[in-house]
């Protein structure tokens, strides 16, 4: 890559020894963090300005080349201060420092407005989004040679800069990020580097709460970084025309980043660089008004486009169903779950996704004409498929293990008011390691346990493609093939049936896309983990009914246990396994509809409890005669009002 020619900066920043605005050293900086956190909220250690383990060898190199630094701003009067006053005390010092305030209501515009040149402040409506706010900056800026992009929630070390700078002139790559930590638990690893996969998962390869111990203190090479403390040379700033407008707040930065690689820059970590984060968007801890209050959904969606903007053109029809489905999956399953909102946000998605495809087509035709390398070089940096795997297993653990010794963690995209740095601690994962928690809970060692024993009991049948279902037909050998037969309208078996297929093998379809469209694993899954599964189905459906940990986790294993199910596992009954996973849930649900259990009735009942009847049904037809027989008499001998009877008319 050619090196850009330094300029000079338009506004410089007061030299040291000058009346400056705000202060500039590390001593001073440390007086107005401490100035502004009180002794409950913070505990004097002021490690996030201390210096990192290594030092390029002098502070003044580089300094030939200008750096201006881009912060945006929105209701971040919380840690707004202490962010502007660190990156005012680096060590090595920025060039010109913008503020770009989008409508704050907290103070901040007071803040900025006593403490910056007037010059130095751009104020903005409170809905622009953070790529037209970081453009904005841009322009303010001038030309420099480097462009420093920042979150008014993201604290830099005081040698952060000068490690970027470093990081960049050695290596010669054109997008560098550094290693962020939490803010109020400086020692939680949140991100050093990030990608994504073909599903839309946000990937850092990072274990869920892990600590920074310096396990990851070496440059690599990433997809893209985080834009809280990224540091991109101006040149391919204005080449790859910055942020995309499409999306104005989540997943800018993986995109940018993808662009970059595509466009044959490098993009890169710089580990010895340390920012602190709060992350007060993605935690609900303020309005996200650039997406119209609207987290969740602007994630998913900016995510699906990101991916569909991106990919290979024979990755496209592919990546597109398998993301339609995957939304229709989640959608049912965050209802089955009984959340609603969630639920609605990943519909709207899907709906916005699918209404407006023009955008996807206008960026796939701006990304092909400025891609310069192979996408097989890029592949190598996207999120392999099984990457949530390990997500997964993080959250089945933590629901198993709730009711052990551990501490309940809420997930992200809360939606709440502006915290304090209390909340923040209640909010960051702070805790073990997944192993940790594991064996600390009780329910989750039980499950590890039996899931050890189901791998090992069904070594024989991984992959061998032997297992299939009794109830069902044979299973054809992909996604296509098991869909091509749902819809058929015709079948070979015997002589020939033109019966409907059974419902079974549509839901055996979508299951599939988890597997590469393999039928046959599908299968296998479902034998080899049907104890697992039906020990944290039972588990899970005892939440609230049953208190007693070791009472709970007996009747769940006795549950998993029973003769009916291991014998369905040995004679390759999938239908029976399938009921017996889903029927714990749905029992729980149908109690729930008629208002007797542990929670009273309430309008998703019926519609939890008729896609859990819907999925066991398809699997198992006796389910519907079972579900009739009780409703009759439940609604003679139990039901009385008629808003539950028309309830659980509509269950079924």
């Amino acid at each position: 890559m050619t090196e850009p020619t330094p300029v000079a900066a338009e506004t410089p920043m007061v030299p040291a020894g000058t009346d400056s605005p705000l202060p500039r050293h590390r001593d001073v900086v440390s007086d107005v963090v401490n100035d502004l956190v009180n002794d409950d909220d913070w505990d004097g250690d002021d490690s996030f300005l201390a210096d990192g383990p290594q030092q390029p060898e002098s502070v003044d190199e580089h300094l030939d080349l200008s750096v201006a630094a881009v912060v945006v701003a929105h209701d971040g009067l919380e840690w707004l201060p202490i962010v502007v006053a660190a990156i005012r005390g680096q060590e090595r010092p920025v060039q010109r420092l913008i503020v770009v305030d989008t409508g704050s209501r907290d103070g901040g515009p007071d803040l900025l407005a006593r403490e910056l040149p007037a010059t130095d402040v751009v104020t903005m409506p409170r809905t622009t989004s953070f790529a037209d706010a970081v453009t904005a900056g841009v322009a303010r800026a001038g030309a420099h040679d480097f462009l420093w992009l920042l979150h008014d929630d993201s604290a830099p070390r005081t040698d952060a800069l000068l490690h970027l700078v470093d990081a960049a002139v050695r290596s010669g790559a054109a997008v560098i990020g550094p290693k962020v930590l939490g803010w109020s638990d400086r020692t939680h690893l949140l991100e050093i580097g990030v990608s994504i996969g073909l599903g839309g998962r946000r990937e850092t390869g990072l274990e869920r709460g892990e600590r920074d111990q310096g396990q990851h203190d070496r440059d690599a090479d990433v997809l893209a970084v985080g834009s809280a403390g990224m540091l991109v040379r101006s040149e391919v700033w204005h080449g790859l025309d910055g942020f995309d407008a499409q999306f104005p707040l989540f997943r800018e930065d993986v995109d940018f980043g993808w662009r970059a690689n595509a466009a044959g820059y490098r993009v890169t970590i710089a580990p010895r660089a340390v920012v602190h984060h709060a992350e007060a968007a993605t935690r609900g801890l303020r309005r996200a008004d650039a997406v119209g209050g609207h987290p969740q959904r602007a994630d998913r969606l900016h995510a699906m486009r990101i991916v569909l903007a991106n990919c290979t053109t024979w990755q496209l029809p592919l990546v597109a169903v398998g993301l339609v489905l995957l939304c229709i999956v989640r959608t049912l399953t965050l209802l089955v779950g009984k959340d609603v909102k969630s639920a609605r946000e990943e519909a709207q998605a899907l709906r916005l996704l699918v209404t407006h495809p023009g955008l996807v087509r206008d960026a796939r035709a701006a990304r092909s004409a400025a891609r310069i390398v192979p996408a097989a070089e890029v592949a190598p940096l996207i999120a392999p498929p099984w990457a949530p795997v390990r997500t997964a297993i993080d959250a089945v653990s933590a629901l198993v293990g709730s009711s052990g010794a551990g501490t309940e963690r809420p997930s992200v995209m809360v939606e709440t008011g502006p915290g304090s740095d209390d909340a923040m601690e209640a909010l960051v994962d702070g805790g073990p390691s997944v192993v940790g928690r594991l064996m600390r809970r009780r329910g989750s060692i039980v499950l590890v346990f039996l899931l050890t024993l189901s791998l090992l009991a069904g070594r024989g049948i991984i992959g061998a493609g032997r297992a299939q279902g009794g109830a069902l037909l044979p299973a054809p050998g992909g996604f296509a093939d098991l869909w091509s037969s749902f819809l058929a309208a015709w079948h070979p078996v015997s002589v020939g049936s033109s019966l409907p297929a059974s419902p079974a093998t549509a839901l055996l379809a979508a299951l599939s896309i988890a597997f590469a469209g393999s039928a046959s694993a599908v299968v296998d899954a479902l034998l080899i983990l049907a104890v697992p599964m039906s020990f944290v189905s039972a588990h899970l459906s005892m939440r609230g009914v049953v208190r007693n940990p070791w009472v709970k986790i007996w009747a769940s294993l006795s549950y998993a246990l029973i003769p009916a199910l291991t014998v369905s596992v040995r004679d390759g009954r999938v239908g029976t396994v399938v009921l017996a996973v889903l029927f714990p849930p749905l029992v729980r649900a149908a109690v729930h509809l008629i208002g007797k259990g542990a929670a009273p009735a309430g309008d998703r009942a019926p519609w939890a409890t008729g896609l859990l009847l819907a999925a066991a049904g398809a699997f198992a037809p006796i389910v519907w005669v079972v579900a009739a027989v009780c409703a009759v008499v439940a609604g003679m001998t139990i039901i009385r009002d008629k808003a539950t009877r028309l309830a659980m008319v509509i269950a079924l």
